[in-house]
């Protein structure tokens, strides 16, 4: 088995793998386009925007929560719906995948990103593991990090780029900076975080509950985890506990064209809605999930109070906390 790892550019996270015997070819995590011609299967590991849609013509094999991201920022990206066909890999399959002579033993790989799988393909007594972003933490983590050690497996590592500008990857640190923003004298702080990030999320609005505050995230964030709702119900919704949807006309729009209209209507319903207006009158602790700092200056204009509010960013060195004006 020949395992070749192809740069897409000189940026040493910019890269998809090849695995190839003398009968097969897999590829995972494209980030360029391939000829599918010559392609048996694509194996997708996490989501990244930067990932190539699968070509109908080659079987694509991803988690549930995966393909959805996916299809979510197809419609956020390109302003058109995206559905297409792939075999979903659960977490709890036993038996290993199989493609032409090669054996994949697919392993969940929550701590890589969210509903992410790590690969362990067998060709005979040959063996690869693919892992994209290791992190050897917990249970998952030791099992891994066995593998990698292991000196009879091919340990391949390739960092897809980040979701976004602003993705957590410690969410014990997170959740340490949420509980630090909102236990000041302000009664609101605001995250930056991709709306891709949703264990970043999850992590954020365990701490902002925790704190007794309301977590205030826009359409396109609980559209986004709507979608994978299914997955985990670790992950918050539009109609959580502490759970309110800010709206933009223009994008409820768009996802009513996308036949998205019953959700759209179920986030603006008056329980979990809430407008400038209704926010400035609150009383509440408040926590704004936001995509960047363009939104965070944005919206910090339209509310009142937020001299001693704090804002949360991800930056190279860890978390950064700053004060908003």
């Amino acid at each position: 088995m020949k395992t070749t790892v192809h740069r897409a550019a000189a940026e040493a996270g910019n890269a998809f793998v090849e695995l190839k015997t003398e009968k097969t070819r897999i590829l995972i995590d494209p980030v360029s386009p391939y000829d599918a011609d010559t392609v048996d299967a694509v194996l997708l590991s996490r989501f990244s925007p930067d990932l190539v849609l699968p070509d109908p013509k080659t079987p694509c094999y991803v988690s549930f929560g995966v393909k959805a991201l996916i299809e979510a920022s197809h419609l956020f990206i390109h302003g058109v719906p995206l559905t297409f066909d792939a075999r979903i890999l659960k977490e709890r399959d036993k038996k290993p995948v199989r493609i032409g002579d090669l054996a994949v033993h697919v392993y969940p790989a929550g701590n890589c990103g969210f509903d992410a799988r790590a690969f362990l393909v067998e060709a005979g007594d040959e063996r690869a593991l693919y892992v994209n972003r290791l992190t050897v933490t917990g249970k998952k983590g030791r099992f891994f990090e066995a593998l990698v050690n292991d000196k009879s497996v091919n340990f391949i590592e390739e960092a897809l780029p980040d979701a976004g500008e602003h993705e957590y990857h410690d969410h014990e640190a997170l959740r340490a900076a949420v509980s630090e923003a909102l236990g000041g004298p302000a009664s609101k702080a605001f995250l930056c975080i991709s709306a891709y990030d949703v264990d970043g999320i999850a992590s954020a609005y365990r701490a902002c509950r925790a704190a007794g505050a309301v977590f205030v995230m826009d359409l396109s964030v609980a559209f986004i985890l709507a979608m994978v709702r299914r997955v985990s119900k670790r992950v918050p919704q539009y109609d959580s506990d502490r759970v309110r949807v800010r709206f933009s006309a223009d994008l409820a729009t768009a996802l009513k064209d996308a036949g998205y209209g019953p959700l759209v209507h179920a986030f603006g319903n008056r329980e979990h809605k809430i407008d400038i207006f209704e926010l400035n009158r609150s009383k509440r602790r408040l926590l704004f999930a936001v995509r960047d700092e363009h939104f965070l200056r944005a919206l910090a204009k339209e509310l009142d109070d937020v001299k001693d509010a704090r804002a949360i960013s991800a930056a190279e060195d860890g978390i950064n906390i700053r004060p908003v004006s």
